[in-house]
């Protein structure tokens, strides 16, 4: 096949990489604008008011989850009226889900009103409202996308809702952290209603009892592992946050913008892996179908992730100190993460887990890496009073991490 035969083919997906691709380079420069113009404890209290986001991940019980899985697993059986039935329940539990988000914001906010914190905490809750309310709608919507494998359009939606956020990113140089609220506000937003007129799934009724409880069956254990991860990848911030300074906790919010804009890569593949594995899956219920696409996705991680990785590790030092001179102290932490990011080559590998819905040892491993991790700093609480350590330890626990996943994965497929 030819080079332009395969642009192409594939050109729906490039572009949706590029978008992605755009995003993450995007996101890390704004991040560094906007960094260099707030001071490190007001950062530290907008990524503490954030962390309750973490708190709130159970309120749709998998049925998100379960979308980007059955919609390409049962289109592939072309059972179409069950997709749309279950699309229809997405929608309907997004709108509950954003309900009930943006009424804990709202009390949030309240609380920080009547206690008399500090404007940053205040506004830190708007800008928690816009989160809970956009992000379960924008969830739907993606699923739709990705799972119908609308990636063309998608990639030309994100590339524009981008590009807006790129304008508004220059507000944190004239209005510091208040600018940075807005930018972020606006952009959960904007990113939703850029793509409600192209869904390629539009909601024609409310949905039934029969698909929620099989998303929720299908997407619970995926919902589970997925927030146990998000948590092990926070457990760093949120022991800063209770048990260091907030302005640890702000130069400690470099190293979560650098693991941020690398994870834009996993999470923009995982986006075009998921619906060909379940897909080609749903072909076959042959486990050993997904060996080749076990391979091929620890490769393309590997490609994608190791020179990212290098080449920012070596450079970040100059950066920070040339752009954000206030946040040098943070730097060896952020190159810790770094090093944690390149054991997400796990990522396309661990789409298996969900695929063949087989996630207890996922789920178990997970669990034991949070418990391990705060095993450790609660032993040793003296040794961990730097953000450096922190930083390292979670490090270590991703490596062994990466190694079982590998090898379970591995064990899943090949047998």
């Amino acid at each position: 096949m030819k080079a332009i035969d395969i642009f192409r083919r594939y050109w729906g997906e490039l572009l949706y990489v590029f978008s992605n691709s755009y995003n993450m380079v995007l996101s890390m420069v704004v991040s560094f604008i906007a960094t260099a113009f707030i001071e490190p404890a007001d950062m530290g209290v907008i990524q503490a008011v954030l962390l309750n986001n973490l708190y709130l991940g159970f309120l749709h019980c998998g049925v998100f989850n379960g979308l980007n899985r059955n919609i390409a697993y049962y289109k592939s059986r072309k059972k179409e009226d069950l997709v749309q039935d279950m699309v229809n329940t997405g929608y309907t539990v997004s709108y509950v889900v954003a309900i009930l988000g943006g009424v804990l914001a709202l009390f949030l906010l309240a609380y920080y009103i009547l206690t008399g914190k500090t404007l940053v905490y205040i506004l830190s809750s708007i800008l928690l409202f816009f989160l809970l309310i956009f992000n379960p709608l924008n969830n739907v919507v993606d699923a739709t996308f990705r799972s119908g494998q609308q990636f063309k359009q998608l990639g030309k939606i994100n590339s524009i809702s981008t590009t807006i956020y790129a304008i508004l990113s220059f507000l944190p140089i004239i209005l510091g952290y208040i600018g940075k609220i807005i930018a972020d506000s606006l952009r959960f937003a904007i990113s939703y209603i850029f793509k409600i007129p192209y869904r390629p799934y539009k909601q024609t009724g409310y949905g039934s009892k029969t698909s929620l409880i099989l998303l929720i069956r299908t997407g619970f254990p995926m919902l589970v592992s997925g927030y146990l991860w998000t948590v092990f990848v926070s457990c760093d911030q949120t022991y800063i946050a209770h048990y260091l300074t907030s302005k640890d906790l702000g130069l400690y919010s470099l190293a979560g913008y650098v693991m941020t804009a690398v994870l834009m890569i996993p999470t923009s593949v995982n986006a075009l892996l998921y619906p060909k594995a379940a897909t080609r899956y749903g072909q076959t219920n042959n486990p050993h179908s997904l060996y080749e696409f076990w391979k091929k996705s620890l490769c393309i991680y590997a490609l994608l992730l190791f020179p990212a990785c290098v080449i920012i590790y070596f450079i970040l030092p100059y950066v920070i100190a040339f752009l954000m001179p206030k946040y040098v102290e943070g730097v060896h932490a952020a190159q810790y993460s770094l090093l944690t990011c390149m054991t997400f080559i796990t990522s396309g590998p661990a789409v298996i887990f969900g695929t063949l819905r087989k996630n207890n040892f996922y789920i178990l491993l997970i669990s034991l890496s949070i418990i391990a991790f705060w095993l450790v700093v609660t032993i040793n609480a003296n040794y961990f009073s730097s953000i450096e350590r922190v930083a390292f330890l979670r490090f270590a626990i991703s490596f062994v991490q990466m190694i079982f996943i590998l090898g379970i994965t591995y064990n899943y497929v090949k047998k």
